[in-house]
């Protein structure tokens, strides 16, 4: 069972950063037939060796400083509350069901119930429950422990604050970023011109790839069809 588990939740992690890689560098690793195998070899090779101090006989000590100041806890509600934000503040919900519908082509109604719920939870609740546990773990962090015998010297708790800003310091960052690229003469300009929806020109050109590879294997059907009729 844990077996499982330690393995579906790998899955989720490796699968989310190659959808990631995948649609900035679509040309590598979607039109490509080796790159995504590729990519999943060296995010996973990448993962064990990160994991081997784990098994040694202070590893848990490692894991523990891993599992508070990295990819849960609070990294992971900083995360939660701007990605929900900016999707059903900025981008909108209308948007974001458009979206959701021509993803799955009109087989499911995004616009009933129970997806309005849904809808209404990322744009209400998620952004505010988010903030107040993310302050709340805030005001409660103090020296990290371990079973309430070991206290972590302070070295190893500012290695794990680092570790956990590497992640989180992204967010401004990549906004002063965009808003400095902006050609906008304005503040007002330059936001709304970062608050556009923007795909890479090589996401484009693999997406147009692919519907006519779509279009180029549906016409022998449709000829083999009439050929039967006829």
């Amino acid at each position: 069972m844990l077996l499982m588990l330690g393995l579906a939740s790998h899955y989720i992690g490796v699968d989310g950063m190659v959808a990631m890689l995948a649609d900035i560098y679509p040309s590598v690793f979607k039109t490509s037939k080796k790159g995504r195998p590729i990519l999943v070899a060296a995010i996973s090779v990448t993962c064990f060796l990160i994991g081997i101090p784990m098994l040694t006989q202070g590893g848990i000590y490692v894991f523990q400083l891993f599992d508070k100041y990295g990819a849960s806890g609070l990294a992971v509600l900083w995360f939660s509350y701007f990605s929900s934000t900016a999707i059903a503040w900025f981008h909108g919900m209308d948007n974001f069901y458009a979206k959701l519908d021509k993803m799955y082509k009109k087989e499911i109604n995004v616009y009933a119930f129970p997806w309005t719920i849904f809808g209404f939870v990322l744009k209400n609740l998620t952004p505010v429950v988010c903030s107040l546990v993310f302050f709340g773990k805030l005001s409660d962090m103090g020296r990290t422990t371990y079973d309430n015998i070991y206290e972590y010297p302070a070295w190893a708790d500012t290695i794990g604050v680092f570790m956990a800003l590497t992640s989180m310091i992204c967010v401004p960052l990549v906004l002063c970023y965009e808003f400095y690229r902006a050609s906008g003469n304005t503040f007002k300009e330059r936001w709304q011109l970062i608050l556009q929806e923007r795909l890479p020109e090589q996401t484009l050109e693999a997406l147009a790839k692919i519907e006519e590879e779509k279009e180029a294997e549906s016409k022998p059907a449709l000829n083999s069809k009439t050929d039967f009729v006829d």
